[in-house]
């Protein structure tokens, strides 16, 4: 399914996007990346405040995960994006040559970063455990675009997305009680999967959540 599913949405976004050129790209990709680097850094912390909202929508906790960082995501990206539109209210042009080349290159990229992205959040999905890969540590597609994903949160949360470990974050998220790793003890920042325990929660949650009839707790 995954295999499928991880040709589709890459075809699909990168043909879709090499139509609009290569300024519409540039301007495309930037806002992609800032607007899913957002959506994974406080996914979380919409999922509580969303979960606190009603006992009703508490019920469907399995599920406020998912529809948190698609929703943060698409919501940065149509707020980035309208800025840059209103910043860059003319189309730079470039030669023939140079716009086929670089819209190629950029949509390839686009699409790939997506394709990273949309695999990072299918962990947080209430999908069958058997859906994915028998052994949690074999890599999606052959190499992983889940984990590059990973991978860059993490190094971004050492960075430019970091936060000390006693920010609350807009006032959402629980106390940083994540087992510190051994590079990390000097660094006041509350690092997104230190030991790289993401996909295993998620394996393990998806498992639990296999025993449930429903979607929804309490039901």
């Amino acid at each position: 399914m995954f295999t499928l599913a991880g040709i589709v949405i890459f075809l699909v976004v990168a043909a879709a996007n090499w139509w609009l050129g290569l300024w519409s790209n540039l301007l495309s990709l930037v806002n992609f990346l800032l607007a899913a680097l957002i959506a994974s850094s406080i996914y979380e912390n919409v999922a509580t405040l969303l979960a606190g909202a009603s006992p009703n929508i508490k019920t469907y906790d399995y599920l406020l995960e998912f529809i948190s960082v698609w929703l943060v995501f698409f919501v940065s990206f149509a707020v980035l994006r309208g800025i840059t539109e209103a910043l860059s209210a003319y189309r730079l042009q470039f030669d023939k040559v140079t716009e086929l080349i670089g819209r190629s290159l950029l949509s390839a990229w686009l699409g790939f970063a997506f394709l990273q992205f949309t695999m990072f959040t299918f962990h947080l999905a209430p999908i069958a455990p058997s859906d994915f890969a028998t052994n949690p540590q074999e890599s999606v597609l052959g190499f992983g675009p889940d984990r590059m994903w990973l991978s860059l949160i993490q190094s971004r949360s050492r960075g430019a997305l970091s936060a000390d470990k006693a920010s609350t974050q807009f006032g959402l998220a629980k106390g940083y009680n994540l087992p510190v790793h051994p590079d990390d003890t000097d660094l006041n920042a509350r690092v997104f999967d230190p030991n790289g325990q993401f996909i295993l929660r998620q394996t393990k949650r998806r498992k639990d959540l296999a025993g449930y009839p429903t979607l929804r707790k309490g039901s």
